[in-house]
């Protein structure tokens, strides 16, 4: 199963704290952090975001093999930005700034909206919504 070190060189890898890959995820920061430390054990469903991130799934599950499948990677169409989806995560990013009386600075704004982005734009058909966003916010500041 996926390993705490594992999941610690993933984030690593990223460059991401704990915070940040707790969003992307979709899961609480104090939840990343029990399974940093082996406290806890994500399930099946965490492995299959982390492999649509593209890592291997042998080397999630079993150490073994390269830690990066470069075939989810080569799959994706070079340059596909969707536009539209952008637009509306930033709007309603700020939306839900102003709702919950919060304020970002540029950078910490700028990486949360490419997160929410990522994980829209890997579910298609997703429907943005500020409701949503606010509970991604709630686990950032």
């Amino acid at each position: 199963m996926l390993s705490s070190e594992r999941l610690k060189k993933i984030r690593e890898d990223r460059r991401e704290t704990q915070k940040e890959i707790s969003l992307l995820i979709g899961v609480n920061s104090r939840t990343w952090q029990n399974y940093e430390e082996g406290s806890s054990k994500p399930g099946m469903e965490i492995c299959e975001k982390l492999v649509r991130l593209g890592f291997s799934a042998t080397w999630l599950l079993t150490g073994e093999g390269p830690m990066h499948n470069d075939l989810a990677r080569e799959a994706l169409p070079a340059g596909v930005f969707n536009r539209d989806l952008m637009e509306e995560l930033i709007v309603c990013v700020e939306r839900a700034l102003g709702e919950l009386k919060v304020k970002l600075d540029p950078e910490a704004k700028a990486k949360l909206i490419v997160r929410l982005y990522d994980i829209y734009a890997e579910e298609e058909g997703a429907q943005v919504d500020v409701t949503e966003i606010k509970r991604h916010l709630k686990l950032v500041v």
